[in-house]
C-alpha cells in the first residue's frame, strides 16, 4: 500500500494518484485536515474517519504536503493540560514518521530546511550564491547600500501568511538608497542579498538523481523581474526546458545528499556574465510548473518511485 500525505486543494499530488490509479496501485491519501488517530497493540495502526491503516503494511510513503498529526482536538475537560498534551502528542507524531521514514519520500521533518544553513551548504560545495546579510538597524544597511542594490526575501521557506479570511505572500522586493527614508533606525533581523542582474532564471526540480530544468524569462516583464511569482497572467513569462552544465547538477545532487533530501525544487539565476547563482531549495516546491510546460512527466516518475519500479 502507497501512503500520501498531502492536503486538499494540492493539483500535484492528483497529477500523481492519476498514474496510481491507472496503474491499479492500492493507494492511500490522507490530508493535513483529516484527524488521525493511532494504535498500538501488536501493530501500529493509522485510522482516519474512512481508513484504517496498519503501517507494516505501507510499501512506500510519499510526503507531499501537511502533516500527520494524531488527534489535534483536546477534549474540553484536558484544556487545562494543553501543553502537556501537546509535547505528548508531538512524541507520537515523531515515532509515527519514524516508522515509515525508510519507506519515505521526503519527510515533515525536513520539509522546510534552514535557509541560511542551506547557503552555507551551498557555499562549501562550490555553488556560487549572492552575497548575504542579516542586518537589524538602517545605518549598517546604509553602508553596504553605498556599493550595490540589494533585494530582501522572508528567512523563513515560505512567505504566505493567513489574516483572517484571506491570505497574503510576501515578495522578494529590492532596496536600494531611495528606500532608506520609509525604513526605521531599527528593525527585527531581516535577510538582504546583493541584487544579481540577471537574463533569466532558472527552476530545477530534483527527484532522486535526476534534474529537470526550466529557464523563466523572468527579465522581459517588469512585473515579473524582481520575483516571477507576482504573475503577469494577461502575458505569461516565457518558459523552455533547460539543461543545467552537467558539473553544476552534480553539485546540485551532492547538496541534496548533505541535506537529506531526496526530492525538491531548486531556484537559481544566471547572471549577465553568465554565472549561476543559487538561491534556496524547497523540499515540497510545485513540480507542476516545471514538468507541464516542459512536457516532464514528473508526476509519472513520482509514481514510479512510489511503486517501486525506478
Amino acid at each position: 500500500m502507497i501512503l500520501i500525505s498531502s492536503n486538499l486543494s494540492d493539483q500535484s499530488t492528483n497529477d500523481v494518484i492519476k498514474w496510481l490509479y491507472a496503474s491499479k496501485k492500492e493507494y492511500v491519501r490522507v490530508n493535513q485536515s483529516d484527524n488521525y488517530g493511532i494504535k498500538f497493540k501488536k501493530k501500529v495502526v493509522l485510522t482516519t474517519k474512512n481508513n484504517s491503516i496498519e503501517l507494516d503494511k505501507i510499501s512506500s510513503y510519499w510526503f507531499r504536503r501537511g502533516k500527520i498529526e494524531i488527534n489535534r482536538k483536546t477534549p474540553k475537560e484536558l484544556e487545562l493540560i494543553q501543553n502537556y498534551l501537546e509535547n505528548e502528542r508531538e512524541i507520537i507524531n515523531q515515532y509515527l514518521h519514524h516508522k515509515i521514514k525508510p519507506k519515505s519520500l521526503n519527510n515533515y521533518y525536513n520539509s522546510e530546511p534552514n535557509k541560511l544553513i542551506v547557503l552555507d551548504e551551498a557555499r562549501k560545495i562550490g555553488i556560487k550564491i549572492p552575497r548575504t546579510f542579516i542586518l537589524d538597524s538602517k545605518k549598517e544597511l546604509n553602508k553596504i547600500l553605498i556599493k550595490f542594490n540589494l533585494i530582501t526575501k522572508t528567512i523563513t521557506s515560505s512567505g504566505v501568511f493567513d489574516f483572517g479570511n484571506s491570505s497574503g505572500i510576501i515578495y522578494t522586493n529590492e532596496i536600494s538608497k531611495h528606500s532608506l527614508d520609509s525604513i526605521p533606525s531599527n528593525f527585527f533581523p531581516t535577510l538582504f542579498q546583493k541584487k544579481i542582474n540577471k537574463i533569466y532564471e532558472i527552476r530545477a526540480f530534483i527527484l532522486g538523481d535526476k534534474i529537470w530544468s526550466m529557464a523563466i524569462f523572468s527579465q522581459k516583464d517588469k512585473k515579473t523581474q524582481i520575483d516571477f511569482r507576482r504573475y503577469n497572467n494577461l502575458k505569461p513569462n516565457r518558459t523552455v526546458p533547460y539543461l543545467l552544465p552537467k558539473k553544476l547538477e552534480k553539485k546540485l545532487l551532492k547538496l541534496m545528499k548533505t541535506l537529506n533530501l531526496k526530492s525538491g525544487s531548486i531556484d537559481l539565476l544566471v547572471s549577465r556574465k553568465k554565472e549561476y547563482y543559487f538561491l534556496e531549495v524547497n523540499p515540497i516546491g510545485q513540480f507542476g510548473m516545471v514538468s507541464a510546460p516542459c512536457n516532464y512527466n514528473i508526476d509519472l516518475e513520482i509514481a514510479k518511485i512510489l511503486q517501486n519500479e525506478s
